[in-house]
């Protein structure tokens, strides 16, 4: 790519637009979602609309649906309806999308009809706003996977969760206050919770920050890699980089230059408990000790799975 060239397969763009022939008849539509259009009317916020190659509307759709929790009533007003992929499946193409609440924690994952821009059966509710979303078959087994970043609010973490896309619907682990009435909670893959460091925490931040387009498979498709920002103030600069492998269990963290610099700063002013330096083994290892797995029933740490 050449120096002010676009690619409508940029991470960051594909989530808004994408190119796609809806009914295999060798000419191709264009999805569109987050247009700029009427900024004062909340609800015009999350359509997603289907062009033909003439420009004319074929289908458009906004996701509406209100929720319940044990604290609160959940509107139907949502951000962005963002793209996830496309997946052909028997009889039908299915749109996967994303969009989060507008007034509270709500995430959520739904489907349409390529074709029609009908809804489609299944929907997965996560108790905080979902950060990026890829398809993909992370272990090579034939069968595709949802794989996506999000927020935890209920548990004041963010993470990563990997489900099959036939068994996705349900809802997120979460603690009393959180969960979601009417659903359940599916069989995943993995659901894990990435610590806050302890630089979040002496700063006072409430959980750290999943950056935006940083979930992909590695190079040689084998492992998972998102960036965790633990300074918001700096966005992905200062973060800690984490390589989940196929096994769903242990991961491989690279410390980023920004976050190192900041927080071994901290250190040498004695602002930390823990003295040990940023890019070493030990700070690593203790990172990866705090990270917690759902088991079916709760979440534990690394040495409690079976």
């Amino acid at each position: 790519m050449q120096y002010g060239e676009i690619s409508l397969d940029d991470i960051y763009l594909s989530r808004f637009q994408k190119i796609v022939d809806i009914d295999n008849d060798g000419v191709n539509e264009v999805l569109v979602t987050g247009e700029d259009i009427e900024k004062t009317n909340r609800n015009k916020y999350n359509r997603i609309v289907c062009f033909n190659n003439k420009g004319k509307v074929i289908w458009e759709y906004w996701f509406k649906d209100k929720i319940n929790t044990q604290k609160e009533k959940l509107n139907g007003i949502y951000r962005y309806s963002l793209i996830v992929n496309v997946v052909e499946k028997k009889h039908r193409k299915e749109l996967y999308l994303y969009a989060n609440n507008f007034d509270s924690f709500a995430g959520v994952i739904f489907k349409l009809d390529l074709k029609t821009g009908k809804r489609l059966e299944g929907v997965f509710w996560n108790s905080g706003h979902i950060q990026n979303a890829i398809i993909d078959d992370y272990n090579h087994d034939g069968k595709l996977e949802l794989i996506c970043n999000s927020y935890n609010n209920s548990y004041e973490k963010c993470g990563v969760f990997i489900i099959d896309i036939d068994r996705f619907s349900g809802r997120s682990p979460a603690i009393k206050g959180y969960n979601f009435y009417g659903y359940g909670i599916p069989d995943f893959e993995t659901y894990i919770l990435i610590p806050n460091s302890d630089y979040n925490k002496y700063l006072n931040y409430r959980n750290n920050v999943i950056s935006g387009g940083s979930l992909k498979l590695s190079e040689n498709g084998n492992k998972i890699t998102f960036t965790a920002s633990e300074d918001i103030r700096y966005f992905g600069m200062a973060g800690i980089i984490y390589y989940l492998s196929p096994n769903l269990k242990d991961f491989d963290i690279v410390i980023g230059s920004t976050f190192r610099v900041l927080r071994d700063t901290l250190v040498a002013h004695g602002k930390l408990k823990l003295k040990i330096p940023t890019d070493s083994p030990e700070y690593c290892n203790w990172l990866k000790s705090q990270i917690l797995y759902w088991n079916g029933n709760k979440f534990v740490k690394r040495e409690e799975l079976n």
